[in-house]
């Protein structure tokens, strides 16, 4: 009698140490997704960080140029300072650089329209001549690849491991356009070196 009695002590002992084990083992395996989870998640955010700011610097220094040509070489020298040696996340590429601007059907030089030359005036119709859609711009597209640590990311296609990020970026052309903007291998136009501020 009394041993049996030292037995269901024992065991009414043993009873909360294995509870609280279990207990343990179950929270680690259901956490330990939602970790993973959430590793990519900042991977992934950092990659998105990244590659926005990439791509409205490339954007930026584009718009700063007279030139075609010129804003194509400033994108890829800003993109490039964004490289990144190896690991999990890619080096920002350019997909795009988009120079647009608009000429003016009534100059017969057909130069093109810059932003001080926007205005709401009208013709005899009451139609305005130029407007502020006419206002030129330029755009960089940008593409980041990033890895994920963990293969919990899943998509149309099953679980993925890679995650492409894309991002575009407009800046409005404020220091002007070059009046031949398409000149081939023209950097910095026929109108001379962008003017700084520096002496």
């Amino acid at each position: 009698m009394k041993n049996n009695h030292k037995s269901n002590l024992v065991r009414a002992a043993r009873s909360p140490s294995a509870s609280a084990t279990v207990e343990l083992v179950c929270g680690i395996i259901l956490l330990l997704p939602v970790a993973l989870l959430a590793l990519n998640i900042c991977f992934i955010c950092l990659g998105s960080f990244i590659n926005d700011s990439a791509c409205r610097e490339a954007a930026r220094v584009a718009s700063q140029q007279t030139t075609v040509d010129g804003a194509v070489a400033a994108a890829g020298a800003a993109v490039r300072s964004f490289a990144i040696a190896g690991g999990l996340i890619s080096s920002p590429t350019i997909d795009g650089v988009v120079y647009t601007f608009y000429t003016d059907p009534n100059d017969p030089e057909n130069k093109p329209i810059s932003i001080p030359e926007l205005s709401y005036k009208v013709d005899a119709d009451g139609k305005p001549i130029t407007n502020v859609s006419k206002g030129p711009f330029a755009q960089v597209i940008t593409t980041l690849v990033a890895q994920a640590p963990a293969p919990l990311l899943f998509s149309e296609s099953g679980v993925v491991q890679r995650v492409v990020l894309k991002n575009s970026s407009t800046f409005p052309l404020l220091i002007g356009i070059d009046t031949d903007p398409t000149d081939v291998d023209d950097i910095f136009g026929d109108d001379g070196p962008i003017p700084t501020s520096d002496p």
